[in-house]
């Protein structure tokens, strides 16, 4: 209970059994106190003297550097206390005996708090300390933001040019007025106007699959690729389904024109009486050509015989279908996982003058081309095809000029990236276009209109121009994930790191800088104006080698603390072959081996200035001390999986990836559950989730479900949980969870309010996404880049009348208090009216 009095200028607080004096913008400072230990009191007993502390205050969550001056500090004999519970000092440095730093973790409640300073000569006496509560714990509406990293990449949004968003783009077909894209991961049919580069849907719902048919976005479709239109109708292939649909290119109705969903085979007949196993699709405006592969038989456990595949001739006046066998084509197809011998099905299909041509991977760096009369059904081979049996490169896309000529695109290490013209006479081949650099290199589609060339770019998001006529390069719509990942064989990125191509990764802060991971090195971000700088390692080259900055070498780094003055990196050590803790010191990026283990695979790590917590993968935590590297296995068993709340090694894990705690607890993202560990017993219970129930669920602790956890992150009020294509946000007293920001059954790489807004995957092509921190006023969790969560500015409108002088206010119903200036109303001269 609290009574306060004001006399003067001092005010009197009356606590139950003690009295506060304070002066207007001062502390508080015990008059009377049957109990005393807080604002500024004084031991008797106390032998060393302390001033201050800067700042004076802090955010709820906030990790910062306190710097304490005072009197007969002692170096590696002096610890920093708070009043009360929850806050985490990390480390101290004394600099001299009337000065040190304290990093410290404010994962308390909000308040003041007395901070004491104690060597073994005693306590000193205590200044206060203000925890400012945190705008995110009670946040409602958030805004997503990106702090570093590319903002393009994918997502479904429609918008123009650059503002939209594809999945993972295929089949491309165009008239003169629009481009077509079968956009396969977000299931459906995209239109993008030439003139404006406007992107609208026509056919089925964003990442809602299905085969439904049906107009516009009552549609469903499931991942749809290679694409050819008629001027009234797409006709298209989907993944999983033996039949071929179209949508019509005005309504966006969705049919199936020929071949059943859930029946395979190779059948003549007419439309769904008709069997297809497809593989890819052309036409001529008199017929729809597919190719369909045969079934390969398994020979050993890396090697596939396949037989000769036919080719479906389907009319689009009766829908009627036909079949010619497809040429013996000697070859194999190595995928790095198996081997494919035998007779080779074609890569591409296109058709010209009555004919039906085929292009093949037989050699690397030549491409192959036959073709079939329609009329008689013989094939023909034109150019680039050899007796030697290779694994050439595979042509992913191919356009008629009508000039002689056929555009394509080919999947390739070696020049994946470039559009090519083959001459059908010569067979001779010249570059056409070179695109522009991406994270993934995979061109998917191509399709010409008048002197416009457009290609689907799957690796970059985008659909690119090329102007036939003078070579030039644009995007006309989506923008670009030109994240910089790492590869072996590439120089390091520069130094600073360019921000808008930076991956992100785990990360912490001591309110300066913010340190992440990326690639095989540990990067600093100044948070005053977002430059990134290399600390340590080389972003693409791995080892594990001690040294001080560029010449050290980690191992694919999975997580990291700090203490202030060191930074504790969790690494996979050599060949990534074992479990590590590696050290790096902040003032001089010097990097040592703090602790290695021969088995193992690192995930989270956390500590509380006396020990680290490192998550094994293999279903543990081992603490190891910082004073004296003295390892334990804390809880879990190593090598024994499961989900048991128990004591210690009783206890059983599924998959721990992120570790956050306080003074009191250790809290471990388990595969879909949070388990909390109390850090003096080692007791492990289950406070949010299910580890066998992994779903999308916001709610009382007992109903909430998870996703896949990635990373944890809290403030001493709430843990905010980075799960699938999400943030969510857990009330530690209650285990309440709620949905921040994002959609769980749609990522991508959109800024946005809250649910509006969209995240990535957290693996992609061998590289993980994942980590989650805040500093008190915003959230920043890695995603393709590092994205920032800050609370929204809430706004609304207040209506004002008048009669008179007298004045209502209306605020919104949502509205429960609203603090507003006010302003004197006065009659204009001669009138009644306020102004």
């Amino acid at each position: 209970m609290l009574r306060e009095l004001f006399l003067g200028n001092v005010f009197y607080e009356m606590h139950t059994s003690r009295v506060l004096l304070r002066t207007p913008g001062a502390f508080a400072i015990c008059v009377f106190c049957a109990w005393s230990g807080v604002f500024f009191s004084h031991s008797a007993a106390a032998a060393i003297r302390l001033s201050q502390a800067a700042p004076t205050s802090g955010i709820q969550g906030a990790t910062l550097n306190l710097s304490i001056s005072g009197e007969d500090f002692v170096p590696a004999a002096t610890t920093v206390r708070f009043s009360g519970s929850g806050v985490v000092v990390n480390g101290v440095r004394v600099l001299n005996a009337g000065s040190l730093l304290a990093n410290v973790t404010l994962s308390g409640a909000a308040g003041i708090r007395a901070l004491t300073v104690s060597t073994t000569a005693g306590t000193s006496n205590s200044v206060a300390f203000e925890i400012l509560p945190s705008p995110l714990s009670n946040s409602r509406r958030v805004t997503v933001s990106h702090l570093a990293g590319p903002r393009g990449g994918p997502g479904t949004r429609d918008g123009r040019g650059e503002e939209a968003r594809f999945m993972n783009p295929q089949g491309l077909w165009a008239d003169s007025n629009f481009v077509y894209v079968a956009d396969q991961v977000a299931h459906t049919i995209r239109r993008i106007s030439i003139g404006t580069a406007e992107v609208t849907t026509l056919a089925g719902a964003p990442l809602q699959q299905g085969f439904v048919n049906g107009i516009g976005a009552s549609a469903r479709l499931t991942s749809p690729g290679q694409a050819w239109g008629d001027g009234t109708y797409l006709y298209f292939l989907e993944l999983g389904s033996c039949a071929v649909r179209r949508a019509h290119l005005i309504t966006g109705e969705v049919t199936t024109f020929a071949g059943r969903i859930d029946q395979c085979g190779i059948t003549t007949g007419t439309g769904e009486d008709a069997l297809f196993r497809p593989s890819y699709l052309s036409g001529d405006g008199t017929n729809l050509f597919v190719v369909n592969g045969e079934t390969c038989s398994q020979m050993g456990p890396h090697l596939h015989i396949c037989a000769p595949g036919k080719l479906s001739v389907v009319s689009l006046a009766t829908r009627e279908v036909q079949t010619i066998d497809l040429p013996d084509i000697p070859g194999r197809m190595d995928s790095g996982f198996s081997s494919t011998t035998g007779s080779l099905n074609p890569s591409t299909i296109w058709t010209d003058n009555g004919d039906v041509y085929l292009s093949y991977a037989i050699s690397r760096g030549v491409l192959s081309i036959g073709k079939i009369s329609i009329a008689t059904g013989q094939f023909q081979k034109l150019s680039g095809f050899s007796s030697a049996v290779e694994s050439g490169d595979r042509p992913t896309a191919s356009w008629p000029d009508g000039h002689g000529g056929v555009y394509f695109t080919v999947q390739s290490p070696y020049s994946p990236r470039l559009v090519q013209r083959a001459d059908l006479a010569t067979g001779q081949i010249q570059p056409t276009a070179l695109l522009p650099e991406t994270y993934i290199d995979y061109l998917t589609g191509i399709w010409g209109a008048g002197d416009n060339l457009f290609v689907a770019d799957a690796g970059a998001q985008t659909i690119v121009r090329i102007r036939l006529s003078t070579g030039e390069v644009t995007t006309l719509a989506g923008l670009g994930l030109n994240v910089l990942l790492p590869r072996f064989s590439s120089p390091p990125p520069s130094d600073p790191f360019p921000a808008d191509r930076f991956p992100g990764g785990a990360m912490w802060s001591d309110g300066e800088f913010m340190y992440t991971l990326a690639g095989n090195a540990v990067y600093r971000i100044r948070a005053r104006t977002g430059e990134i700088t290399l600390m340590a390692g080389s972003f693409n080259e791995a080892g594990a080698r001690d040294g001080r900055g560029s010449a050290a070498r980690f191992w694919w780094p999975e997580s990291v603390w700090g203490d202030g003055t060191f930074l504790y990196i969790a690494d996979n050590g050599a060949q990534g072959l074992s479990l590590g803790v590696r050290r790096v010191e902040i003032a001089t990026g010097d990097v040592t081996t703090f602790f290695q283990s021969n088995t193992g695979r690192p995930s989270g790590i956390w500590g509380d200035g006396s020990y680290l917590y490192l998550a094994d993968g293999f279903y543990n935590v081992w603490r190891i001390s910082l004073a004296t590297r003295e390892v334990i296995n804390f809880a879990g068993k190593n090598g024994s999986r499961g989900f048991v709340d128990a004591i210690g090694a009783e206890a059983r894990f599924s998959s721990i990836a992120g570790l956050w705690g306080d003074d009191r607890y250790l809290y471990a993202s388990d595969a879909c559950a949070i388990r909390r560990i109390e850090l003096a017993t080692a007791q492990v219970v289950t406070v949010a989730g299910d580890g066998t129930d992994c779903r999308h669920v916001d709610g009382p602790a007992s109903l909430s479900r998870f996703k896949y956890i990635y990373d944890i992150w809290g403030d001493g009020g709430t843990l905010f949980v980075e799960s699938q294509y999400t943030v969510r946000a857990m009330n530690l007293a209650t285990g309440e969870t709620r949905t921040l920001a994002g959609d769980p059954e749609q990522y991508g790489n959109e800024d946005g309010q809250g649910p509006a807004a969209r995240f990535g995957p957290a693996g992609f092509v061998g590289y993980y996404f994942r980590g989650l921190w805040g500093d008190g006023t915003a959230l920043f969790a890695a995603d393709h880049g590092i994205r920032k969560i800050t609370p929204a500015v809430e706004s609304f409108t207040i209506n004002m009348t008048a009669t008179g002088l007298a004045v209502a206010k209306t605020a919104p119903a949502s509205v429960s208090a609203v603090t507003v200036g006010y302003a004197r109303l006065q009659p204009v001269s001669q009138g009644t009216v306020p102004q």
